[in-house]
């Protein structure tokens, strides 16, 4: 969950369709931010939370990819991009379209990036998620669960662009 208050500046508003998890739209945010002189970018869902979407994903999940971008001011090279992509696409596809996640938040930047959904559980999650990445290579990621039954992160994340 994070601990840190960021300074926003908000780039874009976008409006994306919703999954079967969610048939209403969502408007997605892009917002930039600085962390140790490095820029961090964030990708977020800027609506607030139905209070059934509360009560079906009571876990956060951070889905987390440790990289060398020192030689792209702490940003991934495209060609880490285009081996990242597949991973989240396969959160999207799989994990998204049955149900089992909702997505919260993307974090990129500072060496670092987070690929942040809500879960129904731990359990089935890591099942389903297994299921979608068999065929992929092994990814250098870390996958932490939060119990967070308020959505404290998405709020906090949401609030500071405010």
């Amino acid at each position: 969950i994070m601990n840190h208050i960021f300074k926003f500046i908000l780039l874009s508003v976008i409006i994306m369709s919703g999954t079967e998890a969610s048939s209403e739209d969502y408007a997605g945010v892009t917002a930039k931010t600085h962390e140790d002189g490095l820029p961090v970018i964030y990708v977020f869902d800027s609506t607030p939370p139905k209070q059934q979407e509360v009560e079906k994903y009571p876990w956060l999940m951070v889905l987390s990819w440790k990289y060398d971008g020192s030689a792209n001011n702490g940003m991934p090279s495209k060609e880490l991009i285009a081996t990242m992509n597949p991973l989240e696409d396969a959160l999207e596809d799989h994990t998204v379209r049955l149900g089992v996640s909702r997505h919260s938040y993307n974090r990129t930047g500072n060496n670092y990036r987070e690929f942040v959904y809500y879960i129904t559980n731990q359990e089935e999650f890591l099942e389903e998620f297994n299921i979608a990445v068999e065929d992929h290579p092994q990814y250098p990621i870390e996958i932490n669960f939060y119990n967070d039954t308020k959505w404290d992160d998405l709020i906090s994340v949401q609030n500071m662009v405010k």
